[in-house]
């Protein structure tokens, strides 16, 4: 009888172990896939801005527009010829999907506007989740990168990273 208890308490330990071991697999693809996403997305964007820069709107001006609130990121296109989709494969990159459990990612250009509050002169891509393990993705993520390169922002239970594409001086 102690043989057949010891063997159940040690079933579920092992039982729990393995989904500890899961859990943290799990949110290390995820903090990779969001450094790679960012790394894409922000490659991207600046392509696009020295791509269609001329000497009258300077770099920063050349960058991708968005809604006042921010655009899905599938849908930001690059100024000047064609109005070319960045993320539809045309010039071989594709959008880049966050981990499960995350939102799409979306892109606000703040450049040149004065009234967005503290977010005037920023230019980003976020994604929010509310699941415990992407949180703990999004925090060990934040914990490896500048802190001027990001903004980890908490609503209640949802938890939303920001990747700063541009920051204004001496904002932060």
């Amino acid at each position: 009888m102690i043989a057949l208890i010891i063997m159940g308490i040690l079933t579920a330990a092992l039982s729990r172990l393995k989904d500890d071991q899961t859990t943290a697999e799990w949110v290390d693809r995820a903090v990779s896939t969001l450094r790679e996403n960012t790394q894409v997305v922000r490659s991207q964007i600046l392509l696009c801005a020295v791509s269609s820069s001329g000497d009258f709107t300077g770099l920063l001006g050349s960058l991708p527009s968005s809604a006042p609130a921010g655009s899905l990121l599938e849908d930001v296109s690059c100024p000047g010829a064609g109005e070319l989709n960045l993320f539809d494969g045309s010039n071989t990159v594709f959008l880049p999907r966050p981990p499960n459990g995350f939102q799409p990612w979306r892109y606000v250009n703040n450049y040149g506007v004065a009234d967005a509050g503290d977010d005037s002169g920023k230019v980003f891509v976020y994604t929010s989740t509310a699941d415990p393990n992407g949180i703990a993705a999004i925090n060990r993520l934040s914990r490896s990168l500048y802190p001027d390169e990001h903004e980890v922002l908490r609503d209640g239970t949802t938890v939303t990273f920001r990747f700063l594409i541009r920051r204004p001086v001496g904002s932060g």
